[in-house]
């Protein structure tokens, strides 16, 4: 270096740095200091003055690395543009310098352009490049470099063939990964932790658990990261106890655990809804000054959620000091899971207030939430925001919404998302074909049906949707003809499959096939054994249920309804003493309707509400009306020991009744009516619903535990089948 150069920057620099350059016993010295200053600006204009100079190679080898720790992409060009105009050969240090300064500066593409251009035989240059490649997803690129290495000889380290791997696993190259677990075996790298650990993770992503397992039993100085990987890979491979086996082993090795040890057995907790190991973890991360990580906060609100505590989720949700989207989502997911819809639709609401933005997953799980509590209002909100935040290619997005409508009775919104996928699945065209059959809209699910089987494979879910749309049709041959795809398909071993096979018999009244069917399924369910009851009326079949499960109301009651139906009132009698003596109470049924995006909720009896006055003025109107025309009220449906008047008066307080009844004084005129049920909708209810959409003129849509019931001008859509 010229003395002008340091002359000049001794008067340019403060005098602490001019002392440094005074001080420094050689030129390297000076260079050294001086780039440790850290005044780029300075550097540079140093470097504009004296650019005629010749300066050794470690001063632009400096200076570059100050452009690189300082991101200044432009300075750093000016530094390539002069070693350019002094024809120095870039190669070596310079060159890795220059590669270095580009790529943390933003311009990877430049940076490759000069490393293409060099011959650097230092390992350290090829595995940054690949590592920066991986790092922004494009680890198709990463690999390219990789062979490049191969073919150009040189040498490999732990390093490269740990970076290589977890391209492999990401891209899902199993048979070139294999190569390469070959070749780091010749080249006596199957020793190294870093690279045996990228190999066992890539073996768990892609279900290869033995070749995992043998290569961490091979494995002689396990670490943490040999631990978390076997404990992850488990979990992420459905093996929670044998995870949890390698977690106990691991706490007797003496290895210390970590914050993703932590999170992985939270996983594992989670997923199998082991409540009091995830409660012990979580006072060791208290003791351990854990629970400030955000990744670990989440993994417990996920864990509590899960295992249905959600007051343990709610503690850990508010003494976090930092939430993200993952927090919210954790919870809104386990409220919806606990049929806590209202709760759900409140979090998500306070998550906007909050300024937290959804991401897709938060979506999907609000949407459920709508689905389940029948929110049609709030789902269309939420499809709003996907609309305006381009999520509308998210195919489980899509299915979500599809999902939303068709539990909401909207099938035209439901169908208007269907026809807009660019992109559908098999759950997308089941979900379809299921509503349209919920939905007593049969012809429209078997003509899906048709179309799917064009564009689609079929499952048993296909099946189980399918088969209640014959039903209602009361259409055997084409129930026989899907009974034909289920025994092609091999369908016939799943019970859900095999229950709505029995059902579709029993509503199309084929006795025989039913019985055939009945007969042939090896290890009966309460469900067989309920639509044989219900069905065919063999109430001979009822001892079955109770010695399946005694403590199920809901068969009690559908067997006393059945028995009330055909006037058996000594088998009621028989029933409720039975009840009685075990101490069974009936569950209560419970109706809600939507008005102005807030659940109006009613149970049976139900006085509470502030119209409640108007409401019952307005039942006997309709009951009177009913009576008018010649209705008799069927009585039997209120399993009371009292007179026909009190019966009656107990049937206009059913909770479905005071439901529509709100409905029609609250909302719009013209407006639907849509009400949600927690239980079966009894058969007077069912009168009087179709009824008042005559009286009143207006459409009534009632969702019970079995189907959608559509009342139009006095008719049900589902044709007295439910």
């Amino acid at each position: 270096m010229s003395a002008k150069f340091n002359k000049a920057a001794s008067k340019m620099i403060p005098q602490s740095g001019s002392q440094i350059f005074q001080s420094a016993q050689s030129k390297q010295d000076t260079r050294t200091r001086f780039c440790e200053m850290g005044d780029l600006g300075k550097a540079m204009e140093l470097l504009a003055k004296f650019s005629k100079s010749h300066f050794e190679l470690d001063t632009y080898c400096s200076i570059l690395q100050l452009c690189a720790e300082l991101k200044s992409l432009k300075d750093g060009k000016k530094v390539h543009r002069i070693i350019s105009s002094k024809r120095v050969e870039i190669k070596g240090l310079l060159g890795t310098k220059l590669v270095y300064m580009y790529v943390k500066c933003g311009d990877l593409e430049k940076g490759r352009w000069v490393f293409d251009k060099i011959v650097n035989e230092k390992v350290f240059l090829w595995n940054f490049m690949m590592n920066e490649y991986a790092k922004i997803g494009n680890c198709r690129e990463s690999i390219s470099i990789f062979w490049k290495m191969r073919d150009f000889g040189v040498e490999m380290d732990a390093h490269t063939f740990s970076c290589v791997l977890k391209c492999f696993a990401a891209i899902g190259n199993i048979k070139e990964s294999e190569w390469v677990h070959g070749y780091l075996l010749k080249s006596g790298f199957g020793s190294y932790n870093t690279v045996v650990n990228s190999l066992i993770a890539f073996y768990f992503k892609y279900g290869r658990v033995e070749s995992a397992c043998k290569l961490f039993d091979e494995l002689d100085d396990k670490d943490v990261i040999s631990w978390n990987s076997m404990v992850s890979g488990h979990a992420a491979n459905g093996l929670s106890d044998r995870g949890f086996n390698v977690f106990e082993d691991m706490m007797c090795s003496g290895v210390d655990i970590d914050l993703v040890t932590m999170v992985s057995v939270m996983v594992i907790c989670a997923n199998v809804g082991t409540l009091h190991l995830g409660r012990a973890l979580h006072g060791y991360a208290i003791k351990s000054s854990l629970t400030d990580e955000l990744i670990l906060s989440n993994s417990l609100l996920d864990m509590y959620s899960k295992c249905g505590d959600l007051g343990g989720a709610i503690q850990v949700f508010e003494k976090m000091g930092k939430r993200s989207v993952v927090s919210w989502t954790s919870l809104i997911a386990g409220y919806a899971r606990e049929g806590m819809s209202d709760k759900a639709i409140s979090m998500f609401r306070e998550m906007e207030r909050e300024g937290t933005n959804p991401d897709t997953y938060a979506i999907t799980c609000i949407l459920h939430a709508c689905a389940c509590n029948g929110s049609l209002e709030v789902g269309k909100d939420v499809h709003s925001y996907v609309r305006e935040n381009n999520m509308e290619s998210n195919l489980f997005v899509c299915n979500a919404l599809m999902d939303m409508y068709a539990k909401c009775g909207s099938m035209e919104d439901a169908l208007s998302v269907f026809s807009q996928m660019r992109v559908r699945d098999i759950v997308s065209w089941n979900t379809m074909i299921g509503g349209y059959s919920k939905n007593s809209l049969p012809n429209e699910a078997l003509n899906m049906f048709i179309e799917m089987q064009r564009h689609s494979e079929l499952n048993g879910i296909t099946m189980s949707c399918i088969l209640p749309a014959c039903a209602s049709l009361s259409a055997l041959d084409k129930g026989r003809e899907i009974h034909g795809h289920i025994l092609r398909r091999g369908f016939l071993s799943d019970r859900i499959v095999v229950n709505a096979l029995l059902d579709m018999y029993a509503k199309c009244g084929a006795l025989a096939l039913a019985l055939l069917v009945f007969d042939s399924i090896f290890s009966k369910d309460l469900v067989s054994w309920t639509v044989m009851i219900s069905g065919y009326g063999m109430h001979g079949y009822g001892k079955h249920i109770f010695e399946l499960e005694p403590e199920n109301t809901g068969y009690y009651v559908l067997l006393a309804n059945i028995y009330a139906e055909a006037e058996r009132w000594e088998e009621v009698k028989k029933l409720r003493e039975r009840m009685s003596r075990r101490r069974l109470k009936k569950q209560p049924g419970c109706s809600w309707i939507e008005i102005k995006g807030r659940a109006q909720i009613f149970v049976a009896g139900d006085n509470s509400h502030h119209l409640s006055k108007k409401i019952q003025s307005l039942l006997k109107r309709v009951s009177l009306r009913m009576k008018e025309a010649g209705y008799l009220p069927k009585l039997q449906y209120a399993l009371l020991n009292a007179d026909d008047m009190e019966k009656e008066i107990a049937l206009c307080g059913h909770s479905e009744k005071l439901a529509m009844a709100c409905g029609i004084l609250c909302l719009p005129p013209g407006k639907t009516v849509r009400v949600t049920k927690n239980l079966r909708v009894c058969g007077d209810c069912h009168e009087m619903a179709k009824f008042m959409s005559k009286m009143m003129r207006r459409e009534i849509l009632l969702r019970d535990s079995n189907r959608f019931h559509h009342f139009k001008d006095g008719r049900c859509s589902c044709r007295g089948y439910w």
